[in-house]
């Protein structure tokens, strides 16, 4: 899976649709992991990072201001291994988290950084909403089939 997430001139064009649907789906709430408040939490990270950094007014600024940032960028990783410790994560997202922070290598590779993790937490939610819908229906056919059991009963 990690393989396929590049970032740079070499992403390929799916990178923002199909590699961070598989991305997400890989990494669905299990238990008390990966929750969306959780991975929402990195995800806001690392939009704060881009936000402080696009908003120079031009490259050399941009260039200067990620230069500055780019340790407590590095730093996220550690939040991240500190929320696996806690069972917050799992390995999964925890090693594709760290796999984004590492491409992170100028204010370019951020912005697409961002944008992967954007449509990857999309796709967790539209997963996620599945997934409950799923759980509704299968609720129903059992509440179904158990009025009908109690009616036979009679």
């Amino acid at each position: 899976m990690i393989q396929q997430i590049i970032f740079g001139d070499n992403k390929p064009n799916t990178l923002y649709s199909d590699v961070a649907e598989q991305a997400a789906k890989s990494v669905q709430y299990s238990g008390n992991k990966n929750n969306s408040t959780q991975l929402r939490k990195f995800y806001d990270e690392v939009v704060k990072w881009n936000n402080k950094i696009q908003g120079k007014q031009d490259e050399k600024s941009r260039e200067a201001e990620f230069k500055l940032s780019l340790p407590d960028i590095q730093k996220l990783k550690s939040q991240a291994a500190y929320a696996f410790s806690r069972d917050l994560i799992d390995e999964k997202y925890l090693a594709i988290f760290n796999h984004c922070i590492d491409c992170i290598t100028s204010p370019k590779m951020l912005k697409e950084v961002k944008f992967f993790m954007e449509a990857m937490m999309g796709f967790y939610k539209y997963h996620e909403k599945l997934k409950e819908i799923e759980q509704e229906k299968q609720r129903n056919q059992r509440k179904q089939f158990n009025n009908k059991s109690n009616f036979q009963r009679r």
